[in-house]
């Protein structure tokens, strides 16, 4: 079993420790540590200890992290700082997401991706680092994914997208065409 901090406490570092007891419902894999966060409001998350700022990780080395926060440039900066330390950074998979035998993800040569509930990964898709997919999206065959990306709830990306990197995908939306997002956010 891995000991690991959540770095966020807000909404998506919530659903990330929901995400976790589940994966461990399954098979017990992770000890949640405690929170990491810059402007937490609290002392504690559902009973996790608060530990201290982002920058407080350099104290936990040995623990594995899970960056739980939904801003692309703030996710890219956080992972940044945790790589150059050699850090653990799993992926973290809900147990009921469905994936194509055929997608093309190594999950031994990626990390720190977060992928929520009712997510479908088709056939030939491509996944980067520290993606956060939340609830119910579908990536269709021949989709690609780079770094740092935010897919929030119930997004269909069509066949043949690309989302290159830092990108923040709102609620409910539907990209198609074989077109890519390819613009960074500044």
């Amino acid at each position: 079993m891995f000991q690991i901090i959540i770095i966020g406490s807000g909404a998506v570092a919530r659903q990330t420790l929901s995400l976790i007891y589940m994966i461990n419902s399954v098979k017990m894999e992770y000890e949640v540590i405690g929170f990491l966060d810059d402007f937490a409001d609290s002392m504690e998350m559902r009973t996790v200890p608060y530990l201290g700022k982002i920058a407080d990780f350099v104290n936990y080395k040995c623990c594995s992290f899970v960056i739980a926060i939904a801003d692309p440039r703030i996710r890219e900066k956080v992972y940044g700082d945790l790589e150059y330390l050699s850090c653990r950074l799993p992926n973290l998979l809900h147990p009921n997401i469905v994936l194509d035998p055929f997608c093309n993800i190594d999950w031994n040569k990626i990390k720190g991706n977060i992928i929520n509930a009712n997510t479908i990964i088709g056939c030939d898709v491509i996944l980067g680092n520290n993606n956060l997919i939340n609830y119910g999206c579908i990536l269709a065959h021949n989709t690609k994914i780079g770094n740092h990306n935010t897919i929030m709830h119930n997004t269909v990306a069509q066949a043949n997208f690309e989302i290159i990197n830092r990108r923040y995908l709102p609620i409910n939306s539907i990209i198609s065409g074989s077109n890519a997002i390819k613009g960074e956010i500044d």
